[in-house]
């Protein structure tokens, strides 16, 4: 099976999009389930009528699976969900691709951060070194707990207060953000009141 999906990306980057068909319709005969020759199929079908911009997502999707795998078929899922090509024409979606790839390249994901950090011993310099110079990208809840407990652990009060303003539009239903907002809230209201003036 891997055999065909290598071959039929082969396929499909000489433009040979007839055989990256075939190839990809025989992995999904055997495992109709299998993501890279769903998308794969897909961007081959696409590109019988709009090739450059088929070629450009899956030029992006292959950029994906190297800077970003665990999350690589749903990204490019939700752009070809969401993809109106009468509302794109092809160089704003080569643009529009390019400036995600760009921001892939320019960003960390939660556990290559937590990596960082581990290889620089202390988490509140990773954290600042990372935040300068790129984005770090949470794609899991459990993830982004576990980033609030460690700013708190490393008194970074301030940024955990804005990261949980965040969470409490996009989580409104989790108690977890709230009751730690409410105590940082609480916290800096404490220390205001015993600053003296």
């Amino acid at each position: 099976m891997d055999k065909f999906l290598e071959e039929a990306k082969n396929n499909f980057f000489k433009r040979e999009y007839k055989s990256a068909l075939v190839k990809y319709s025989l992995v999904l005969e055997k495992a109709p389930q299998n993501k890279d020759a769903k998308i794969g199929a897909v961007l081959t079908d696409m590109a019988f009528d709009n090739e450059e911009e088929a070629m450009a997502l899956f030029e992006y999707y292959e950029a994906s699976k190297f800077y970003n795998p665990s999350d690589a078929e749903s990204i490019i899922e939700n752009i070809i969900e969401s993809l109106s090509m009468e509302n794109l024409n092809s160089i704003e979606l080569i643009n529009a691709l390019d400036r995600q790839l760009d921001m892939l390249r320019d960003s960390l994901t939660y556990e290559e951060f937590l990596d960082f950090a581990n290889e620089r011993g202390d988490f509140k310099t990773a954290l600042e070194d990372a935040m300068f110079n790129m984005k770090i990208i949470i794609y899991k809840k459990e993830d982004f707990i576990d980033f609030i407990n460690r700013l708190l652990d490393n008194n970074c009060l301030e940024l955990a207060l804005n990261y949980l303003e965040l969470s409490l539009i996009l989580y409104p239903d989790e108690s977890f953000f709230q009751k730690i907002f409410n105590q940082i809230q609480n916290q800096n209201s404490i220390e205001n009141k015993n600053r003296p003036r």
